[in-house]
C-alpha cells in the first residue's frame, strides 16, 4: 500500500542518503548500451535533481507534468489501484513539497505539460517534447 511504499522509500533514503535514487538511476543509464534517449519518470527531490544535473549537465532535460490540485486529488481518489482519500491526497501534496522539496525540480523544468485532459493527450505532449530533444545518431 502507499504507506508501506513511502516507508520503504524514506528508509532507503535515510540509510543510503537523499541522493540514493538519483545514483541508482545514473547506474542504470550508464549501463544503457543503446545510446537512446531515456525518459526517467518521477524525479522526486531537489537533491535528486542536483545529482542528475551535475552528472549529465546539459544532456539532462526535465519535464514537469502539472494538473490542478482539484483534478489531481479527484484522480487520486478515484484511481482503481491504491486510491487515496481526499485528506491523504492533500497530505501527499504537502509531503512532496515540504519533505522532498519537489517544487524545485518543477520550478526549473525545461518543459511544462498541463495534464488536464486524457492520458492520450498527455502522452502526445510528452512524445512531441521527446521528438524535439532527439539528437542525430553518431
Amino acid at each position: 500500500n502507499a504507506a508501506n511504499e513511502r516507508a520503504v522509500r524514506e528508509e532507503l533514503r535515510e540509510v543510503n542518503g537523499e541522493d540514493y535514487y538519483a545514483n541508482e538511476i545514473i547506474k542504470l543509464i550508464n549501463n544503457n548500451e543503446d545510446g537512446e534517449s531515456i525518459l526517467v519518470e518521477s524525479l522526486y527531490s531537489w537533491t535528486e535533481f542536483q545529482v542528475l544535473k551535475r552528472h549529465f549537465g546539459e544532456r539532462l532535460h526535465t519535464i514537469a507534468i502539472y494538473a490542478s490540485p482539484t483534478l489531481r486529488h479527484h484522480r487520486l481518489t478515484t484511481r482503481p489501484i491504491r486510491p487515496l482519500t481526499k485528506l491523504e491526497a492533500e497530505h501527499r501534496d504537502a509531503s512532496q513539497i515540504v519533505r522532498l522539496e519537489q517544487g524545485g525540480p518543477i520550478a526549473v523544468a525545461d518543459f511544462l505539460v498541463v495534464n488536464e485532459g486524457t492520458l492520450t493527450e498527455m502522452t502526445e505532449k510528452i512524445d512531441t517534447i521527446m521528438r524535439t530533444l532527439e539528437l542525430p545518431k553518431a
